[in-house]
């Protein structure tokens, strides 16, 4: 399989996304690249109504794919999960690569709040023994959900082939795969990780924003030449999650902290999205031929 591609950023290098495709590549498979907690599952079920159920990606979780047979895959034209920036590794045809980024206070409350409410995340034991969101985000273990997690889903490069050859079936089985992916702590200085994954966003067909979802879906639809829907019904909300106004002000400070790289990204996003949709209001008031 090919090293990745690099594209020269300063007096370095940074590496891209090898098998990135343009939106126009409908040859390609699109990849929606779920970060959770960023209104994925509901723009997920949107794009799944595109598609028929065979040519969907049977799984969404990294234990399951690295055992999906190859031909199974191969004939899928939509993959959906959280298989992050490093998908690539199991599967290296070109693809269609899109997601969703969410303001990082957010989506923090939102993961935190999700795994304090289901019991068969990996994490919830040790959560619900904290039992506190201040603890939670000063444990070692459960703070990298929330730190800087948008970043590293699109700038860490891991190998859960390797990761996933030194655990037992009954530790897959128990998520220790997805774990170990999600909780990584990168390597390489925050300020790189930020460069990769703005570099990565701007290879990407479509980055939609989950507090603009209406205009997001509408955007994707346009992109990807979809129908617009009238409505777009969320999915997946807990509406009894930790509220920001609800967090003690020295622990909102020590996660705005936590998350300035993320922030950063955020506004990339927002840029990207918002010189996307004024492209299309051109197009749209231009006319043929024009």
């Amino acid at each position: 399989m090919a090293l990745p591609s690099r594209v020269e950023v300063g007096s370095g290098t940074l590496p891209l996304l090898p098998n990135a495709a343009p939106a126009a590549d409908q040859s390609s498979p699109i990849y929606f690249l779920h970060i959770p907690k960023t209104a994925g599952t509901t723009f997920h079920r949107f794009v799944a109504s595109q598609f028929l159920p065979s040519e969907i990606c049977p799984t969404h979780l990294w234990h399951e794919l690295i055992n999906l047979p190859s031909e199974v895959l191969d004939q899928c034209t939509y993959i959906w999960g959280h298989f992050y920036a490093y998908l690539w590794r199991h599967a290296s045809r070109p693809m269609r690569y899109m997601t969703f980024l969410r303001h990082p206070v957010e989506r923090s409350l939102s993961h935190y709040g999700h795994i304090m409410r289901h019991d068969g995340h990996y994490l919830h034991a040790r959560a619900r023994e904290l039992n506190d969101f201040g603890a939670f985000l000063r444990d070692p273990i459960l703070s990298t959900t929330l730190q800087n997690f948008q970043v590293k889903s699109l700038a860490l490069d891991l190998d859960p082939h390797s990761i996933a050859a030194t655990l037992s079936q009954e530790s897959l089985n128990q998520l220790l795969l997805e774990q170990t992916l999600e909780t990584a702590k990168p390597a390489l200085p925050v300020e790189e990780m930020l460069a990769i994954a703005q570099c990565r966003l701007d290879q990407m067909c479509f980055v939609g924003i989950s507090e603009r979802l209406e205009e997001s879906v509408a955007l994707s639809c346009a992109v990807f030449g979809w129908q617009t829907p009238p409505k777009v019904d969320s999915h997946n909300v807990n509406p009894e999650r930790i509220q920001a106004r609800d967090v003690r002000d020295s622990d909102l400070a020590l996660l705005l902290e936590l998350n300035a790289a993320d922030m950063a990204l955020y506004e990339s996003a927002t840029r990207l999205f918002d010189g996307a949709r004024q492209a299309l209001l051109r197009d749209e008031q231009t006319p043929n031929g024009v």
